[in-house]
């Protein structure tokens, strides 16, 4: 029972159907239910701690959630800012390539994403989220590749949008979505088959499970669940990156 949503109420199902089954048959049968203990006893769980926390679950969910929200966001308005403000146009006539500018904002970005990658596993540490059964080296790189595929999807949506309020809606869009059928907050497996399949399309789908399985399982990069994770970003990452050059070709 590693996941404490799904482990909780598999417990409750078990204890409650054998109670009522217990209870009718000792009825049927004429004997006396006072006292009557269930049989059934749950040992100590292989991963995590038996009184795990509903949080334990919600905070992977969370990190990955807003942490690439946040850099798509900031990504986003940089560079949305920029252009209307025609130093893009400028640098452009310069000689300065599409890549040198991109690469331009991201490198500023990418010190943004490690800081704030940094605190948040700080914040955690400090509210007593358990970080010590994982590897939080591998947590972390893991949350600063998740932060980088939303600064790339910054760019993208710099590029669909010419304004700052467009590219907020755009990003404020994709993280319901996240939320609520990513398995961030819930499990995947309480969805329908439909919503179940296009989850594994959204990017914190994959990489939220990932985090999850290294910090409160203990799990490394030699398991699918983790490695899994990993190349979802990295997919993800280079999807935007391919959509924005295209992007920017047919808008040049």
């Amino acid at each position: 029972m590693s996941s404490i949503s799904i482990g909780s109420a598999i417990k409750n199902l078990v204890f409650q159907g054998y109670r009522i089954f217990s209870q009718k048959l000792l009825t049927v049968c004429n004997v006396d239910i006072t006292g009557k203990d269930l049989p059934i006893q749950f040992q100590k769980p292989i991963y995590g701690d038996e009184n795990g926390k509903f949080t334990s679950y919600v905070v992977p969910g969370v990190v990955i959630g807003f942490l690439p929200f946040i850099s798509c966001v900031s990504c986003a308005l940089s560079y949305i800012i920029e252009k209307k403000d025609g130093m893009l146009d400028r640098t452009k006539v310069a000689g300065v390539t599409a890549f040198d500018i991109m690469l331009s904002h991201a490198i500023p970005q990418l010190v943004i994403i490690v800081g704030q990658t940094i605190v948040t596993f700080i914040i955690m540490y400090i509210f007593d989220i358990p970080l010590d059964i994982g590897n939080p080296f591998l947590a972390l790189i893991l949350t600063i590749v998740a932060s980088i595929t939303g600064m790339t999807m910054g760019f993208t949506a710099a590029e669909i949008f010419d304004e700052e309020k467009n590219a907020m809606l755009f990003a404020i869009a994709t993280i319901f979505p996240s939320f609520l059928l990513s398995g961030l907050l819930w499990p995947i497996e309480g969805l329908p088959m439909f919503f179940k399949v296009f989850s594994y399309f959204l990017p914190g789908t994959m990489a939220a499970e990932s985090l999850r399985s290294i910090l409160f399982r203990g799990w490394s990069l030699s398991y699918f669940t983790v490695y899994i994770g990993f190349i979802s970003q990295f997919a993800f990452i280079i999807f935007f990156i391919s959509l924005t050059y295209v992007l920017h070709q047919i808008r040049k």
